[in-house]
């Protein structure tokens, strides 16, 4: 046993006694996962180069969108070509509201609640989950009353503050990413992917739109984001979805079942397999 001892300007002593310390352990390699916030449909030339090069990369799916079959969003054909090759496809909410300034500072919980079930329960509805450890903030703001509440539902919340992560992570419900916007230099991205592979870390590597053609509003410029897939394959830097990165970090898959329950409400239910290792969690709203 270890104890600690504090002592203060008077005579008190206080005592903090731990029976024993433990650790995790560390982690062994570098590793880089693609994540593709929002699921426009520009991102289909940038899946040709991921499949190419024998990687496998997440989506974050709105569930309005795929639904309604809005233009410039990948359809329900797109997003189950991306399931057959191996692709993650994560709840990124139903209708991509800030969750502060939308619900909390609404004081409407409830219906935040209701939008990350709404996403969830799109994808299950359509043969889409393919892991159910993560949600994927959308604006990546949150606070600690949304993160208890998506934090009910699933092990791990990305957001966009920006850092690399070591599994372990820091706080599994604030997970660090590094954004690539329209201007960042691939040379940036080199930079990271260096820093994860000499220090052991899991880069989170976010995009959106993908800029390949004239026609297309921005986005990343295809070249560039070859010359990165390219630098990863050469620098034999491990690139997983994230069910491949849980799987790799031995992380069980939570099961998340929605059921449509009276009218505006949405019951919901999580066990993980293949024993159950939590209880059986309903809320109604």
């Amino acid at each position: 046993a270890i104890e600690f001892k504090v002592r203060g300007l008077g005579s008190a002593v206080s005592a903090l006694s731990v029976s024993g310390i433990s650790t995790y352990p560390e982690q062994k390699t570098g590793a880089v996962a693609i994540v593709f916030d929002d699921g426009f449909a520009s991102i289909k030339p940038a899946a040709r180069v991921i499949n190419k090069l024998g990687f496998k990369a997440t989506v974050a799916v709105i569930g309005k969108y795929p639904d309604r079959k809005q233009p410039g969003y990948l359809s329900l054909g797109d997003l189950h070509n991306l399931k057959d090759q191996g692709w993650s496809l994560i709840n990124h909410s139903y209708d991509h509201q800030d969750a502060v300034a939308r619900y909390f500072d609404a004081s409407d919980m409830a219906s935040y609640q209701k939008d990350v079930l709404g996403g969830a329960a799109f994808l299950a509805k359509n043969g889409l989950s393919t892991d159910e450890n993560w949600y994927i903030d959308p604006h990546g703001i949150s606070n600690t009353t949304t993160e208890a509440i998506a934090g009910k539902y699933y092990k791990f919340i990305r957001t966009t503050l920006k850092g690399p992560e070591a599994y372990p992570f820091a706080n599994p419900k604030v997970v660090k990413t590094f954004g690539v916007q329209d201007d960042t230099p691939a040379a940036s991205v080199k930079k990271a992917i260096d820093d994860a592979n000499a220090y052991h870390q899991t880069l989170f590597l976010t995009f959106h739109r993908i800029h390949s053609a004239p026609t297309d509003k921005g986005g990343y410029d295809l070249g560039q984001f070859t010359e990165i897939m390219n630098y990863l394959k050469a620098t034999n830097t491990p690139v997983m979805s994230l069910n491949q990165l849980d799987a790799a970090n031995g992380v069980p898959m939570n099961h998340l079942r929605i059921e449509e329950g009276y009218p505006s409400q949405l019951q919901s239910a999580i066990t993980v397999g293949p024993s159950s290792l939590l209880d059986r969690i309903k809320k109604w709203f």
